[in-house]
């Protein structure tokens, strides 16, 4: 399976805060998550550096459900047609339909 599975890792830049929603459950039911970095998350570290603001949608247990088998069925074969396998990145798939799409083929 090709390794990019983010925006942030085809423009190779690492962002400190990442929101992912409707990612891992399609939109059907309500998930999301926020990443960070360490250094952003032991900022928070400590009685007095709460985060002030809560997440309206994590840990919801019937979306974290359908986030595992989401996941699960994403990186699985059988179950997912569209994995690149290794070898072929993001860009050579992109210049094979461009030479498809100029030669009149699509």
């Amino acid at each position: 399976m090709g390794s990019l599975q983010t925006a942030a890792e085809l423009l190779n830049c690492m962002p400190d805060i990442a929101c992912f929603a409707k990612l891992m459950t399609g939109g059907i039911i309500p998930l999301s998550t926020t990443l960070a970095s360490n250094s952003v998350f032991e900022s928070f570290i400590g009685d007095s550096k709460a985060l002030l603001h809560g997440h309206s949608y994590s840990a919801h247990a019937l979306g974290c459900t359908v986030a595992a088998k989401s996941i699960k069925w994403f990186k699985d074969p059988q179950t997912n047609l569209n994995i690149i396998y290794e070898g072929t990145s993001l860009t050579e798939v992109c210049a094979i339909y461009l030479k498809l799409f100029s030669s009149g083929w699509l």
